[in-house]
């Protein structure tokens, strides 16, 4: 797989979108921190801050092991992950990973992350726009927490939208939505569904 890199300039930004390098675990784990405990604790749900730090102390090792295999390998790794990162003036401000499973909708976007003082200015779009390059022409599927609206927008933006259906669970919150990237074919447009599972 090559190396993609797009550079483009958004609102004061100089955006560069990239595939990941080794030296980028330790930007993206901080980032991943960062992002967790600013958008996931929810009172609706239950989950606290408190939540939140045991789940990334208990992760931690996991997620430097898996990340640092598919930044080494992108595409070719155990679980066919790739990661690309979004740079300003050379700093990692933004991250996303899509991902083939094996099995039933294979193509998945499993992370979006962006710095909060980095968001609204494009910097998620560019990175959305990297991993449908990425899949290409597959449907694509990812959860997104159902109280981060504006993550929902812009996935809707880019013709995901609502699937019912099969429960999804997970350690750190009760329901969560799914979206889907369907290519309508001939139609030439794109469908995203989203569901909420419970």
């Amino acid at each position: 797989m090559n190396k993609t890199s797009q550079i483009e300039t958004v609102s004061s930004l100089q955006l560069e979108i990239e595939l990941a390098c080794p030296e980028d675990i330790t930007p993206i784990w901080e980032l991943y921190q960062t992002v967790w405990l600013s958008t996931y604790p929810n009172e609706e749900f239950e989950i606290s801050k408190q939540d939140i730090w045991e789940y990334l102390r208990n992760y931690k090792g996991e997620f430097i092991e898996c990340w640092q295999k598919a930044i080494a390998h992108p595409g070719q790794a155990d679980d066919n992950r790739a990661v690309f990162v979004a740079r300003d003036k050379g700093a990692v401000i933004g991250f996303i990973s899509p991902k083939i499973n094996k099995g039933e909708r294979p193509h998945r976007l499993t992370s979006l992350y962006v710095a909060p003082e980095a968001r609204g200015k494009g910097v998620g779009s560019q990175l959305v726009e990297q991993v449908l390059d990425w899949h290409g022409d597959n449907d694509i599927y990812l959860y997104v927490a159902p109280w981060l609206k504006n993550a929902q927008r812009l996935y809707e933006r880019f013709g995901f939208s609502l699937i019912e259906g099969e429960p999804y669970t997970s350690s750190t919150a009760a329901q969560y939505l799914t979206l889907k990237w369907c290519d309508l074919g001939e139609a030439g447009g794109k469908l995203l569904s989203l569901g909420r599972y419970t």
